[in-house]
């Protein structure tokens, strides 16, 4: 499976938890500790965890939802988004003191994935420097806004790169989220990355990398969050990544 795609969505993720097929059940689990790893990192950071009792709290709490199939149990109707359903459980889970084996630290051995734990605590102690307030909660939504722009970057830039666009991409994201200036001197180099000749190319170009990040991020909230508060959802972590 790549890692620029998400096959499930709130809808579908009962159905395939509890699905007989062992690679359907292990697909889901393996895209939520991909989404969530580094945001449950950062709560369990901000709650006084070291890292490396973060790590093994991060890794025994998705042993404990495979082995309890705790994630079948969602319902969006009831437990509201999943996101804050699961900041809630793993929060309980750190709480109750939940004994861990071994093998619960590295995950059961049910998700075959390798986390690089001091680039995530770079990552943590980077969410850290960038809000004033650091409670857990807003650790967490922080630290999971950023996995979703870090995911939506990748994501788009394999899909410009796939149409020999990937030059268009590098040129342009630094002016994802600024004013982009097209008139003057500093146009040139502009002109010359883009292999345009004209402005208005390149207002194009910046509309169109806008649009497709912009979609990329919507889908991606709503694949790991649910479509139940989407609009809301993705007014609020946009703005923590603004």
């Amino acid at each position: 499976m790549s890692e620029h795609t998400l096959p499930i969505t709130t809808d579908s993720l009962r159905l395939r938890l509890t699905s007989r097929k062992g690679e359907d059940r292990q697909s889901v689990l393996e895209e939520l500790a991909r989404g969530y790893w580094r945001p449950l990192y950062s709560y369990a950071r901000g709650l006084g965890q070291d890292e490396e009792q973060a790590k093994d709290a991060v890794q025994s709490f998705f042993h404990h939802l495979i082995t309890r199939d705790i994630l079948s149990r969602y319902n969006p109707e009831s437990e509201g988004r999943l996101r804050g359903w699961l900041s809630t459980i793993f929060k309980n889970h750190l709480l109750n003191g939940i004994q861990r084996t071994k093998a619960e630290k590295r995950g059961g051995g049910l998700i075959h994935q390798c986390f690089d734990v001091p680039e995530i605590e770079k990552f943590y102690q980077q969410g850290r420097e960038h809000i004033s307030a650091t409670t857990p909660e807003l650790l967490y939504d922080h630290s999971f806004a950023q996995e979703v722009w870090t995911f939506t970057l990748t994501a788009v830039r394999a899909s410009y790169e796939a149409r020999g666009r990937a030059h268009i991409f590098d040129t342009l994201k630094g002016h994802l989220r600024t004013r982009l200036e097209c008139e003057g001197a500093n146009t040139d180099p502009l002109l010359k990355a883009l292999r345009v000749r004209e402005t208005a190319r390149v207002r194009l170009e910046m509309h169109r990398l806008r649009d497709a990040v912009k979609q990329t991020f919507n889908d991606r909230v709503i694949q790991l969050s649910g479509p139940e508060y989407g609009e809301e959802e993705i007014e609020y972590l946009w703005q923590l990544i603004a």
